[in-house]
C-alpha cells in the first residue's frame, strides 16, 4: 500500500514538473517576435548576434525529449523550429567562422524539419536529391552529435529518421528510394508555401525533371511562388524603390570581379573624394548606404547625411533621394511636407523620376489633396520623359483599377505591363503574368510565356537576393563549399545563373570527396541551364566535350551541337560566337571528328571568328603557317602571312624581335598540334 502511494505521488510530481516545463517553454517563446528575429538573422552582419541569441534561447528552453516537443502547441513548435533552423543554417553555410560544419548544421536542421519547418525540409530535399546526405550522416562528426544530443538521438529511433539512412535498408532500389524521399520533403516544404520549394516543383513540372511534364501544374506552382514573393516585398518595401534595391547580380563567377581593391578601400576612396565636394562620389556614397551595397547593411542615417550634402550643392538626384527618405521616414522622421518640397525641386530641376514620387503623393493624398487625375498626369510625365518603369507600373495600375477619374483601358495597361516586364521590373512581371493568366487585355495565350514572367517574379524574392549575396560573398572569400550549397538551392528553382555557378564551382574546385559524382553534378547543372537556352551553359558544355573533362570523354560531334547552339542564338555575344567558330575551325582543320579535314572550310570558320573578335587573327595566322609547314608548301607565302600579322599588330622597330619570337612560337605550336593537345 505504501509503495503504491509512493508511486502515485511520484507520478503527480512528474506530471506537475512536466506541466511547468511546458508552460515555461511557452513563456520563453512568447517573448520572441519570430518575424523580427528571422529578419535580423537574414542580415549579413547579424549572423553572430543571431547565433548567440538563438543559442541562449535553446539553453533556456532546455528541450531534451520528444515528449516535451510533442506536447507543445503548433505555434510554439513553429517558433522552436525557426530557432533550430537558424542555428542549423549558420553552421551549415559556415556563416559564423567561414567554415561550414555540415554535420552540426544537419543535426539542427533534422530537428527543425521534424517539427515541420518548410525551409529546413527544403535543404534536406537538396541534400537527399544530390546524394550528399549519405556522406554527412555516416561521418564520425555526425555520429558524435547523434550520441550526445538526446533530442536528435530520440528522433533517430523514429520512422521519420529512416528518410535519411535509406541506403541501409535491404531489398530496395536506392535510386527510386532517394527520388521518392527527396520529393516527399519537397512537397512537404511546398505545402508550407515556402517560395523556393514552390518554384522548384514548378521547374520540375515545367521541364519534366523526375515528374510527369505538365505546363498547367507548373503554372499553378509558379503563380503561388510569385504571389508569396510580391506579398513579402509589399510588407517590407515601398514599391517605387524596390526594383533598384532587389536586382539580382547575375555575374558568372568564372569571370574576374570588377574590383581593384577591397570594398573597405573603395569606400574610403569614395569618402575622401566626396569630402572634396565631388558630387559623383557624394551620390555614390548615398546610394551605397541606401541600397546596402559593398556587402554593407542598409544605413539610412548615413544615406541621409550624404544626400543632404548633395542637396546643399544643388544636385537634383541627391535632392530626389533626400525627398524619398523624408517620404518614407528612412533615417529621419517622416515629413510629407518637406518630402513634397524636395521632390518638386528635383522634378523641376530635371530629375524626372521625381514625377513618379509626386504622383504617388497625389494618389494617396500625402500632404496634398488626393487627386487621381493629377497623379495620372505625373506618372505619365515620369514614363514619357524618363521612361521610368515605376511610372509605367503606376499608370497600368490606374488603368485597370476602375476608379471614377480614369477610364479603364486594359489593352494599354497590358502594353505597359509587357514593356516593364521585359526590363525585369518585379511588379511589372507579376502584373503581366496575371493579366495573361486571367486574359485581361491579353494578346498572348501561352502557358510557357506566362510561366516565364511568374518565374521571373518568384526568382526576385528578398530571400533569393540574400542567398545570392551570401553565395557571392562566400565565393569571394574562397569558401567554395558554402557558396555551392547556396547556389544548389537557387539552381533547383530553375534560376540559370545559379545553375551555371553551381556547375562551375563543381567543375573547377575540389569540394566533395567523391570526385566522380562531383563531376556528374557539374554536368547535371550545366545541362539544366542549357535546357533553359542559356548561351554560356551551351558554350561551357561544348568546351567540356572539346577538351574532355574527368569522366566526360572528348566527343567532337557532341561539342559541335553545342557550338552551333551558341552561333544560332540571337542573344549570343560576339565573344561567344567567336569562340564557337574558332573551335569549329580547329575541328575542320585537323579532322578531329568523324569527317575528313577541310582546310578551306576551316579557314571560313576562322575568318568569321576573327570578324567577331579581332585578336583571333593571331592564332589563326599561326595555324595557317602550321598548315603550310606541314604540307611543305612555298615558304615565301608563310612569311607573307607573318608580315600581314606584323602589320596588323606590331610597330616597325619591334619587327625583328617578333620574327624570332614568332618562329619559336610556331615551332612550339607544331609540337603541340602533333601531340593533338589543343
Amino acid at each position: 500500500m505504501e509503495k503504491n502511494i509512493f508511486i502515485f505521488f511520484h507520478l503527480i510530481i512528474l506530471l506537475l514538473s512536466f506541466v511547468y516545463s511546458k508552460n515555461n517553454i511557452h513563456e520563453i517563446i512568447s517573448k520572441i517576435n519570430i518575424t523580427e528575429y528571422n529578419s535580423n538573422c537574414n542580415e549579413k552582419k547579424e549572423h553572430i548576434h543571431c547565433y548567440e541569441f538563438s543559442k541562449k534561447i535553446e539553453k533556456e528552453l532546455s528541450i531534451n525529449s520528444l515528449e516535451q516537443l510533442n506536447s507543445l502547441t503548433d505555434i510554439d513548435k513553429y517558433s522552436i523550429s525557426e530557432i533550430y533552423r537558424n542555428i542549423g543554417q549558420i553552421h551549415y553555410y559556415g556563416f559564423l567562422n567561414k567554415n561550414p560544419n555540415l554535420s552540426l548544421g544537419l543535426s539542427y536542421l533534422i530537428i527543425s524539419s521534424y517539427l515541420g519547418n518548410s525551409p529546413s525540409q527544403y535543404i534536406l530535399y537538396i541534400l537527399i536529391s544530390n546524394q550528399l546526405i549519405e556522406q554527412i550522416i555516416m561521418s564520425k562528426e555526425f555520429l558524435v552529435y547523434l550520441k550526445t544530443n538526446s533530442l536528435l538521438n530520440e528522433i533517430s529511433k523514429t520512422a521519420y529518421y529512416k528518410n535519411f539512412n535509406y541506403t541501409l535498408e535491404k531489398n530496395i532500389n536506392i535510386e527510386d528510394s532517394r527520388s521518392s524521399i527527396s520529393l516527399s520533403f519537397l512537397f512537404s516544404s511546398a505545402i508550407g508555401k515556402y517560395p523556393p520549394a514552390l518554384s522548384t516543383l514548378a521547374n520540375k513540372y515545367h521541364k519534366g525533371y523526375g515528374v510527369k511534364y505538365s505546363c498547367d501544374v507548373a503554372l499553378q506552382y509558379y503563380k503561388e511562388s510569385a504571389y508569396q514573393t510580391i506579398k513579402d516585398i509589399t510588407n517590407r518595401h515601398t514599391k517605387n524603390l524596390y526594383d533598384y534595391r532587389n536586382l539580382i547580380n547575375y555575374e558568372y563567377i568564372e569571370k574576374k570581379f570588377n574590383e581593384y581593391n577591397e570594398n573597405a578601400d573603395i569606400l574610403e576612396y569614395y569618402k575622401a573624394e566626396a569630402m572634396k565636394g565631388d558630387i559623383k562620389y557624394i551620390r555614390e556614397l548615398g546610394e551605397v548606404y541606401l541600397f546596402g551595397s559593398f556587402d554593407l547593411n542598409q544605413n539610412f542615417k548615413e544615406a541621409f547625411k550624404w544626400f543632404e550634402y548633395g542637396y546643399k550643392l544643388n544636385d537634383s538626384q541627391c535632392t530626389y533621394y533626400l525627398g524619398e527618405l523624408y517620404l518614407n521616414g528612412w533615417g529621419i522622421k517622416q515629413n510629407y511636407k518637406i518630402a513634397f518640397e524636395l521632390l518638386t525641386i528635383a522634378a523641376n530641376s530635371g530629375y524626372n523620376k521625381a514625377w513618379n514620387s509626386l504622383g504617388y503623393m497625389y494618389y494617396y493624398g500625402l500632404e496634398v489633396p488626393k487627386n487621381i487625375k493629377r497623379a495620372y498626369d505625373y506618372f505619365k510625365l515620369g514614363f514619357r520623359v524618363e521612361n521610368d518603369p515605376d511610372s509605367y507600373y503606376n499608370l497600368l495600375t490606374l488603368l485597370i483599377e476602375n476608379n471614377k477619374e480614369i477610364i479603364p483601358d486594359y489593352t494599354t495597361a497590358y502594353k505597359y505591363a509587357n514593356s516593364i516586364a521585359q526590363h525585369g521590373h518585379t511588379f511589372g512581371s507579376y502584373f503581366f503574368a496575371m493579366m495573361n493568366y486571367f486574359k485581361i487585355g491579353s494578346l498572348i495565350d501561352s502557358c510557357d510565356i506566362t510561366i516565364e514572367f511568374f518565374k521571373e517574379t518568384a526568382s526576385r524574392s528578398i530571400e533569393n537576393k540574400i542567398k545570392f549575396e551570401n553565395a557571392l560573398l562566400n565565393y569571394k572569400n574562397k569558401n567554395y563549399r558554402s557558396s555551392l550549397l547556396i547556389y544548389l538551392e537557387l539552381a533547383e528553382e530553375g534560376i540559370e545563373s545559379a545553375q551555371i555557378n553551381a556547375g562551375l564551382l563543381l567543375k573547377n574546385y575540389d569540394i566533395f570527396l567523391d570526385k566522380e559524382y562531383q563531376n556528374y553534378m557539374a554536368y547535371k547543372y550545366l545541362k539544366m541551364a542549357d535546357k533553359n537556352n542559356n548561351i554560356f551553359a551551351a558554350l561551357t558544355l561544348g568546351n567540356l566535350y572539346f577538351n574532355g573533362f574527368q569522366t566526360i570523354k572528348k566527343d567532337y560531334n557532341e561539342c559541335k551541337k553545342y557550338y552551333k547552339k551558341v552561333i544560332n542564338n540571337i542573344g549570343s555575344t560576339k565573344f561567344y560566337k567567336s569562340h564557337a567558330y574558332f573551335n569549329l575551325g580547329l575541328i575542320r582543320n585537323f579532322g578531329l571528328d568523324d569527317q575528313l579535314k577541310n582546310i578551306t572550310k576551316a579557314d571560313k570558320y576562322f575568318e568569321i571568328s576573327a570578324k567577331y573578335e579581332n585578336t583571333v587573327y593571331f592564332p589563326y595566322y599561326i595555324i595557317k603557317a602550321y598548315n603550310l609547314f606541314k604540307n611543305n608548301s612555298n615558304s615565301n607565302f608563310i612569311f607573307t602571312q607573318i608580315k600581314k600579322l606584323l602589320k596588323r599588330f606590331v610597330k616597325p622597330k619591334w619587327i625583328l624581335f617578333f620574327y624570332i619570337s614568332l618562329i619559336l612560337y610556331i615551332l612550339f605550336c607544331i609540337s603541340l598540334f602533333n601531340q593533338k593537345d589543343y
